[in-house]
């Protein structure tokens, strides 16, 4: 029953299996998603916001070269520059942008800000991920991610409040200063994460009392 009443607070972590097969030295990197995305409209486009979240596990750095994204027929690829700007690294210090934020240490976090712009294109079922990273040693190795199922909701439609010429000061991007969108981000980070631990220390409480039920 302890299991039960916090299983509905994880939610929004939805956790994937990277497909690794047939790679002798496959990454020890675990992808997962804050949430399933949900499609905008701004200015007559469809966009899809969501987080992907890259979790280390092995004692070697990775270097992340590009993500591509496949959303129905729309087809992105993220490197360089623009893949820099859309990585936060969890629990460290703002630092200046470079190739550096491509790299996650071992035992580290981070967090990949996601905007695909689909033009006229209707939302699709789900969004494909393939990520292209570099050991330590140079070696490449290519990551296919689970499909990501996207929100049947109705898009939601941003336009202006009222009649009018209006400017948005900080609208809806995937900018670096976007604080607006940052800011809610990582607040919901910070509840799933706090999810995940209250479910663990069910599971550690569940295993102690039966420990002592067993040694009584």
């Amino acid at each position: 029953m302890t299991l039960t009443r916090f299983l509905p607070l994880c939610i929004h972590l939805l956790a994937v299996t990277p497909a690794l097969a047939g790679d002798p030295h496959a990454p020890q990197l675990n992808v997962s998603f804050l949430a399933r995305p949900e499609a905008i409209t701004q200015n007559g486009a469809m966009r899809l916001a969501y987080e992907m979240l890259i979790t280390n596990f092995s004692k070697s750095s990775y270097f992340f070269d590009a993500i591509e994204a496949r959303a129905g027929e729309t087809q992105s690829k993220f490197a360089g520059g623009p893949l820099e700007t859309m990585i936060t690294h969890l629990g460290t210090p703002a630092q200046q942008r470079g190739a550096a934020d491509r790299t996650i240490a071992a035992g580290r976090s981070m967090i990949v800000f996601f905007m695909l712009d689909l033009g006229q294109s209707r939302a699709p079922h789900a969004i494909e991920h393939l990520l292209h990273v570099l050991g330590d040693k140079g070696e490449g190795h290519d990551i296919a991610v689970a499909p990501l199922l996207v929100s049947d909701e109705s898009p939601v439609v941003v336009t202006p409040p009222l009649r009018g010429q209006w400017i948005a000061g900080d609208s809806l991007n995937n900018r670096p200063d976007a604080a607006h969108r940052r800011r809610y981000r990582r607040q919901r980070t910070r509840l799933a994460r706090a999810a995940v631990c209250n479910r663990l220390g069910a599971i550690s409480d569940g295993r102690r009392r039966a420990h002592n039920m067993e040694g009584s």
